[in-house]
């Protein structure tokens, strides 16, 4: 484990460029692997996650332009081989299940390793997904401890309804049916920022998506994606983090933000410490008193309340800064996490 020493007390102040959301970036490129054509992606964040998945395109025989250094690389995935045999999965990434649908859709045959099921967070279940697979017209065996997927033919368009807004089985069906054959249609779809990314993207591509957004998404696949350029938006997760810390040290910090209409919500919440934020020529900007203090509500009895929770609720990612933020402000919050 790192060793981190810190020492406190200084107000923190100054102008933030935030990164491209990784929940973003993954799913993305997961799904660049749907077109034969060349896709150029800016603002693509250097982190080891990246890296896996670059390394496994490279696998396949993926010609890169372009380097992680400077953000923007064009991946060029006209003449790939894969063999089920022997090519895994990247490990220990709950994304890597995003590159079932688009390795179905070009070779026919994907492997799931035991590792590829969570990540340092933990064991994630992939039975929804294997659900949601067997209707787009996939099939599965064994192999040992791995799963092999088989779609002898194009995807069959189909209807699902996810038990709960999962952003990794969201983005994955609709990856699959952006190219079934037919009209498929989703209930209970996830609608993050990061998940709205994804499915742009895919709309960039020449997927036909509606609903983008909401919880019902209709898909009207196709039977051939193309290139396109993509740039990732800042990551809200980064912005909100960035604007507590201001807010807790006593500074003024300033971050780029180009989704404002993101924020109502997590400006509110804010509010709740006192803590103004305001957003103007793509930045975002917060204003604290002197001494921060809890907001308290206007029926009695009752404490200030942060409930956390699928989107449009409150991220559970960002959570753990608002506690932070009721830690430094005087008064009593209840922390929710649904």
């Amino acid at each position: 484990m790192a060793h981190l020493q810190v020492t406190g007390g200084a107000r923190l102040s100054g102008d933030v460029r935030p990164s491209a959301n990784k929940n973003a970036v993954l799913p993305v490129l997961c799904a660049s692997l749907l077109t034969r054509e060349p896709v150029t992606l800016h603002r693509v964040p250097n982190i080891t996650d990246v890296r896996k998945l670059l390394a496994f395109f490279q696998s396949l025989g993926t010609r890169i332009e372009g380097s992680l250094e400077d953000g923007t690389m064009t991946l060029h995935h006209e003449h790939l081989a894969f063999d089920e045999r022997s090519q895994r999965l990247p490990g220990q990434m709950r994304s890597s299940i995003m590159l079932v649908p688009p390795l179905l859709a070009r070779f026919g045959v994907a492997r799931i390793e035991n590792d590829v099921k969570g990540c340092t967070l933990g064991v994630r279940e992939i039975d929804p997904h294997i659900e949601a697979l067997r209707k787009l017209g996939a099939a599965f065996e064994f192999a040992g401890e791995a799963i092999i997927v088989r779609a002898e033919r194009r995807f069959r368009a189909a209807a699902h309804w996810l038990e709960y807004a999962s952003v990794t089985r969201t983005e994955a069906f609709v990856m699959a049916a952006a190219v079934a054959d037919g009209v498929s249609t989703l209930v209970n779809a996830a609608c993050e920022p990061h998940v709205q990314e994804c499915l742009e993207f895919i709309e960039r591509m020449g997927g036909e998506v509606e609903g983008r957004g909401t919880s019902q998404v209709r898909i009207a696949g196709v039977s051939r994606l193309h290139g396109c350029e993509f740039t990732f938006a800042d990551d809200f997760h980064e912005v909100a983090t960035f604007i507590a810390l201001g807010a807790i040290t006593g500074g003024r910090i300033r971050v780029r933000n180009d989704s404002p209409q993101q924020f109502p919500l997590i400006d509110r919440t804010f509010e709740k410490f006192g803590v103004s934020v305001s957003h103007a020529a793509g930045w975002t900007t917060a204003t604290s008193p002197p001494v921060l203090k809890v907001q308290p509500p206007l029926t009695s009895n009752l404490l200030q309340k942060v409930e956390a929770a699928p989107w449009p609720y409150v991220p559970v990612d960002l959570l753990p800064i608002f506690v932070a933020l009721g830690v430094a402000a005087e008064g009593p919050t209840l922390f929710w996490n649904k």
